[in-house]
């Protein structure tokens, strides 16, 4: 096999992930966060903690995967896990050098605009990192747990994960 003809599909996906990592961040850090808008998932229940106890988004996120990662590698593999890794390490450290150490001002300060940009450009984000073929760990993962074990869809375990997160942050 000419080891060539994955080059391209490596820097592909690379760079799907890292542009999905700043659209999501970007997303949250400048119009989410800053207007107390809570994003499903466990980035959603990182902003409750850090709204209520100050700990760092970025910082909760990356200890709460650490569980769900070893079972993802568990049941999935390490090759599987590895994006994963990646983008919850990448994606928790900028959002915390944005939110926490830089302070950055919104973007957006009316409710419903930064609502609905943050919320467009984290999707977008979230496919760009689909399509890379990572995800930012969380609810992702248990959505892929719950997928091979108890054949629920994806999209079934991410609405009624994020009903419950903006359930806690109402």
């Amino acid at each position: 096999m000419n080891t060539n003809s994955k080059k391209p599909f490596l820097w592909r996906s690379i760079l799907y992930i890292a542009l999905g990592i700043l659209a999501t961040t970007v997303s949250q850090a400048f119009f989410l966060v800053p207007n107390q808008i809570v994003p499903g998932g466990l980035v959603g229940v990182g902003t409750i903690v850090h709204d209520q106890a100050g700990i760092p988004i970025g910082l909760f996120t990356i200890l709460g995967n650490i569980l769900l990662v070893a079972l993802q590698a568990r049941a999935m593999g390490w090759g599987s896990s590895g994006k994963t890794i990646a983008c919850v390490l990448l994606q928790g450290v900028l959002l915390d050098s944005l939110v926490t150490v830089m302070k950055v001002r919104p973007w957006a300060t009316d409710p419903m605009l930064a609502c609905i940009y943050g919320g467009v450009i984290s999707g977008a984000g979230c496919a760009l990192i689909f399509r890379g073929g990572g995800t930012l760990g969380g609810t992702d993962i248990l959505g892929q747990l719950l997928l091979k074990y108890k054949h629920i869809p994806i999209g079934t375990t991410l609405l009624w994960s994020d009903i419950v997160v903006l359930g806690l942050a109402g």
